[in-house]
């Protein structure tokens, strides 16, 4: 597909589009698109709602280098590795790679910990090969390239003991690794949307979610296996509920109840402030030139109050682009124009 078969594709949707000669033959991934009418007029392109912006295949991955990419094929090169930004988000997959070899590591070296429980080895099988699938996908997005590893490797607590360490000890740290797994591909989904990386969108993601349902299963194990560990020590249930007087233990239950309600309620009360925070507003966008700054808050989308990014999406959303939709903030109110959004699927 070129441009100039873009230019066309974008017209049947309406949108007004001018693509300069010398860029009509130029060739592009038939892709998912972004659309910007920002970054198309840096680019000297006249444009109507939505302007282009273009996924670039680097090697043999997509990568979405917004700005850079213009300037890189303004320029008539392809090659952005130069460029700071991919180069941090090289950095952070590599790291991201090495830390599921360091997760795989983690597992197989408790693995013999926890070969008498049937269920806890089961789910450390499914574990290792869930590290290997990922580092596969890795590899994969990064054109099958894994080199440039030589960095500090991620911080994984597994602490030195002498002799073997109980069960529980064992899926600490195991869920110690998934946790700063997590957080890891946390970081990347940041990344992905931030640069509109299409692969990086999907990949990300779903290994943050099977991470964080690792993580939460195994916290639930450790429960269980505190208590196994007490009672082969002699230690019975003392606990003088009206359930565990009666031999129904509730305890394992109860631990992770309150271990889930914890985060629930840290998350809950994390921004308890009316309104959606807003972050450093994109050069040139409305907002910045009106002069709104990094910690005002979005208090309502056309006197709807909103809280979350779903609540500010679907309002603007309700607009056909082109648009003025108004908003009203703590520092006062702004009209803004919708101008931009995701493909039609």
């Amino acid at each position: 597909m070129t441009l100039t078969h873009y230019h066309e594709s974008a017209q049947s949707y309406g949108w007004a589009t001018t693509v300069p000669a010398r860029h009509a033959g130029t060739k592009v991934p038939k892709s998912e698109r972004c659309t910007t009418e920002r970054v198309a007029a840096q680019s000297g392109w006249p444009v109507g709602n939505p302007a282009i912006v273009v996924n670039l295949d680097v090697g043999s991955k997509s990568i979405v280098a917004g700005a850079s990419w213009m300037r890189a094929l303004e320029a008539g090169r392809w090659d952005v590795a130069d460029s700071r930004v991919l180069h941090r988000l090289q950095r952070q997959v590599a790291d991201v790679a090495q830390l599921e070899e360091h997760v795989a590591t983690t597992l197989a070296a408790h693995r013999r910990v926890v070969h008498a429980n049937p269920e806890v080895l089961a789910a450390f099988d499914g574990f290792i090969a869930i590290a290997k699938r990922h580092r596969e996908a890795l590899d994969a997005y990064r054109g099958g390239d894994a080199r440039d590893e030589s960095g500090a490797p991620p911080i994984l607590v597994v602490r030195e003991r002498r002799g073997e360490p109980p069960v529980s000890d064992a899926l600490r740290d195991v869920h110690a690794a998934f946790s700063v797994a997590a957080m890891s591909y946390a970081v990347l989904v940041e990344f992905a949307l931030r640069l509109y990386d299409r692969d990086l969108r999907e990949l990300a993601p779903r290994h943050l979610n099977e991470y964080a349902a690792a993580a939460q299963f195994t916290g639930q194990l450790i429960f269980s296996a505190v208590v196994d560990e007490l009672v082969e020590d002699g230690a019975d249930c003392e606990c003088v509920c009206p359930m565990c007087s009666i031999g129904v233990c509730g305890c394992v239950s109860a631990t992770g109840v309150t271990f889930t309600e914890a985060w629930r309620d840290a998350t809950s009360t994390s921004d308890a402030a009316p309104g959606f925070l807003i972050q450093r507003p994109r050069v040139d966008s409305a907002l910045h030139v009106a002069g709104v700054e990094r910690g005002d808050r979005l208090l309502e989308v056309d006197s709807h109050a909103v809280v979350s990014i779903f609540d500010i999406q679907a309002a603007i959303r309700a607009h056909p682009i082109g648009d003025d939709v108004r908003l009203l903030l703590e520092s006062g109110p702004a009209v803004v124009r919708h101008v931009s959004d995701y493909l039609p699927q």
